[in-house]
This record gives structure tokens, C-alpha cells and sequence, in this order.
């Protein structure tokens, strides 16, 4: 239970760690003014500022449009895919998304999977914390209720059903809590990133003067598999990997 609570707590926090939240609150509709003004860059800036204490889908769907706009591609994907990470099943974000994968170079074919990895994404999407750590609680506050007066009760019909539905109940609170400490470590994991440099080598280890395993372009997405010093081992859609420079990539 206490697990519980402090996960809903820094869910309460995660916006206001370092700017107030009714200054990022200002500076969003400031941006959303620069946005309607066609100022692209100017919002994207204002987004991206915000973004540094403060995230939301509609502040990386937002941001990711101004930076569209303003013909800066790998900023675009990036923060499509952060409002990805948050709400995976928006349809004007897939749509924007899917024009902006458009644009970029490279094409690499995806490992074919079974589709489970996108429903259990959609399931632990980080919008989604709030919903399941309540029904962790209401699961827990209502299951031990039922059973604590399944002891005191004496009819046999409803203390079966009264001890069957207590059951049920912390049953379902303890498959909710789980699925909210995965929606959790989204919010905290950094495993995926995108290519920010317009043209990037790809080594086949850690090692500027190393052979290129391969080639990849700004707005690429990737897999984060190791660091080491400042060097990052990515994966790639068909499954290759290689090394990149830290500074090539930013993490979603």
C-alpha cells in the first residue's frame, strides 16, 4: 500500500519538480500564441522549455507540430514519440507522426512481432498511472473490506460471496498495481531515442576510429541497449546494432 501511494505522489509531483506549474501553465498558451502566429520556431523553443521540468501529451504533441513546421524533422519525431510514450493510441498523433516518418531517409524493415507489444504499450501507457494506481486502491480499500466483514458475518450464502468477491477484488488491486509500477518505469525508463545529427556513421564499437557497421539519418528512431563513456550501443528496427555518440541521439 505504501508502494501505491508513493508512486501516486510523484505522479502529483512529476510537473513541478523545478518550474511552477502555472508558469509553465503561461508559457504554454505564450507558445500556442506563437503557434496560431505561425512563429514556429519561436513555440517549438517555448515548448521545449517548458518540457525540461514539465511534460504532457498535449505539450510533446504540440511540440513536435511547431517543430514540423519549422522544418526541423528529428525535433518533430522526437517529441511525437514522447506524446507516443504518454498516449499511444491518438489518432491525430499517429497520423502526424506516420507524414513526419515520411520524410526520413532511411527505411528499414521492422522485425515482424505478434502485436502484443503494442496492446501491453497501449495497457501501460503513462497517461494511464493515475487510472490504474486508483484501482489499486479502491481494489485493496473494498477486497478487505468485504473479507473483514466475511469474518463477522454468519449466513453461509453471503459469507461465500462476500469472501469470492473480497478475493476478486485484491486480486484485481494487485494485477493494477503491478500494471502501474510498469506504467511508472515508462515514465522513468530511457530506452529509446532519435537520431538528431543529419547523418550519423555508425560504428561497430565504441571507437571513432572503428570500421561503419552502417548509415542513419535525423529523425530515425532507435534502441537504447548500453552506454559506455560517450558512446551509445542502438538497436535498429531489423535488429542490427552498432555505436553512436551520445550527442548524436536524444532519448525519448
Amino acid at each position: 500500500m505504501r508502494s501505491i501511494l508513493a508512486i501516486l505522489f510523484l505522479l502529483i509531483q512529476i510537473p513541478s519538480f523545478s518550474m511552477d506549474k502555472i508558469e509553465a501553465e503561461r508559457l504554454f498558451f505564450e507558445a500556442n500564441a506563437a503557434f496560431e502566429a505561425e512563429l514556429y520556431s519561436d513555440a517549438y523553443a517555448t515548448y521545449d522549455s517548458i518540457a525540461t521540468d514539465y511534460r504532457s501529451f498535449e505539450l510533446c504533441f504540440n511540440a513536435g507540430n511547431a517543430a514540423f513546421k519549422a522544418g526541423m524533422l528529428g525535433e518533430s519525431i522526437l517529441y511525437y514519440e514522447r506524446a507516443r510514450k504518454i498516449n499511444p493510441t491518438a489518432d491525430d498523433l499517429l497520423v502526424n507522426l506516420a507524414i513526419a516518418n515520411e520524410k526520413v531517409a532511411d527505411r528499414i524493415p521492422e522485425l515482424k512481432g505478434l502485436g502484443v507489444e503494442n496492446i501491453w504499450s497501449a495497457i501501460t501507457a503513462t497517461d494511464r498511472l493515475g487510472m490504474w494506481t486508483w484501482i489499486a486502491l479502491l481494489g485493496n480499500v473494498i477486497g478487505f473490506g468485504l473479507l473483514m466483514i466475511w469474518l463477522f458475518s454468519r449466513s453461509g450464502g453471503l459469507k461465500r460471496a462476500l469472501f469470492w468477491i473480497g478475493a476478486v477484488m485484491i486480486f484485481l488491486a494487485m494485477a493494477s498495481y503491478v500494471i502501474s509500477r510498469v506504467s511508472y518505469s515508462r515514465i522513468q525508463a530511457n530506452t529509446e531515442a532519435v537520431i538528431m545529427s543529419p547523418k550519423v556513421d555508425v560504428k561497430n564499437g565504441p571507437n571513432e576510429n572503428g570500421s561503419n557497421a552502417f548509415v542513419l539519418h535525423e529523425g530515425t528512431k532507435v534502441k537504447i541497449q548500453t552506454v559506455e563513456g560517450a558512446w551509445t550501443e542502438i538497436r535498429i528496427a531489423n535488429g542490427q546494432v552498432g555505436w553512436v555518440k551520445n550527442n548524436a541521439i536524444e532519448g525519448i
